[in-house]
């Protein structure tokens, strides 16, 4: 059987894929419910991640991920130590702490 890391386990019918989603959404709630408090820098973000069971690469690609579907905006310039923020027309958050977002 193939060792793989973090939460990825190997299963012939295809379930690696769906923990890896499982994992994405994970840490994207953690991100947007960091940012519902406040506008934070990359490295802000990337400690709360960490310290949630996220790892780097996991906490890049999610980032990624979220800013080409413009769920989070960053305030400044490109390679700007500039804070993100969330996107008010695509995400908003309950009062009970679950994430709503506009997919499109």
């Amino acid at each position: 059987m193939p060792q793989m890391r973090g939460v990825e386990r190997w299963n012939p019918s295809g379930g690696e894929v769906e923990l890896r989603i499982e994992e994405r959404l994970r840490l994207a709630k953690i991100i947007l419910k960091a940012l519902s408090k406040r506008q934070l820098t990359w490295n802000e973000l990337e400690k709360i991640v960490m310290s949630s069971g996220g790892t780097h690469s996991r906490f890049v690609e999610t980032m990624k991920w979220l800013l080409e579907r413009n769920y989070i905006i960053k305030t400044g310039p490109p390679r700007s130590r500039a804070p993100y923020k969330l996107n008010a027309e695509k995400v908003r958050l309950n009062e009970d702490g679950s994430v709503i977002i506009k997919l499109s």
